[in-house]
């Protein structure tokens, strides 16, 4: 798997970029709604 995100990351970094953050901001959104 860490080699698979490795291949991803030299590949295209933008992308796992966006996907990083597209993840932190849903989690964040989760945490408001369960902890308003």
């Amino acid at each position: 798997m860490d080699f698979y995100c490795n291949l991803l990351a030299k590949i295209d970094f933008p992308l796992t970029l966006f996907i990083f953050f597209f993840f932190i901001y849903k989690i964040k959104k989760i945490i408001q709604i369960l902890d308003p």
